[in-house]
């Protein structure tokens, strides 16, 4: 298993970057947090703007809150299974167009066989939920800093990804457009 270590610079530029696509997309982010505890949320609402496209936040720490709330299945909370499930559920729970998820073990302990820095984030809308899995070193304070680094991360690839998309319908709609003015315009 490859260890990832994301870089624990300031994540304030990474943020603003990710303020103004979503900006540019007009869509809404929310999420679900467990070993985070908030804190990525704690970092999207300092973008610019956020009380327009950040809907909110859950931290669900407990097993039952997952469950209960987010309709997470009856698998291991760190795990792929668990992170997609609460992505997906606090995205219909609050109606954002793209939410994120994060599970795991800050430490110093095991938790359920999975060793201290095992992290699991998801993002769910404008495209399929996709989990990526961790393995980060440190103090869990230390975990908690790269899981969050690395969940704003994959909500900015999420974002790049569908403005690329929507660039892409966008010049083929122009060309088809240009194609049938032109069509009309030839001669017969």
């Amino acid at each position: 298993m490859a260890v990832h270590r994301v870089p624990t610079r300031s994540t304030e530029c990474d943020v603003e970057t990710l303020a103004a696509r979503v900006r540019e997309l007009g869509v809404t982010v929310g999420g679900a947090e467990s070993l985070t505890a908030g804190q990525v949320s704690a970092r999207l609402v300092a973008g610019a703007e956020a009380s327009r496209w950040f809907r909110g936040a859950l931290v669900c720490y407990s097993t039952e809150v997952k469950r209960g709330l987010l309709h997470v299945p009856d698998c291991p909370v760190v795990s792929e299974a668990c992170v997609s499930a609460m992505a997906e559920g606090v995205r219909s729970l609050i109606g954002c167009d793209l939410s994120y998820a994060t599970t795991g073990v800050g430490g110093p302990s095991p938790v359920d066989g999975c060793p201290a820095g095992t992290v699991w984030i998801a993002v769910s809308g404008l495209g399929p939920t996709t989990a990526r899995h961790f393995q980060f070193r440190g103090e869990p304070q230390d975990v908690v800093e790269q899981a969050t680094a690395a969940a704003i991360d994959l909500l900015r690839g999420r974002l790049k990804a569908a403005a690329a998309a929507t660039a892409r319908s966008t010049s083929t709609e122009r060309s088809m457009r240009l194609y049938y003015l032109s069509a009309d315009a030839a001669p017969r």
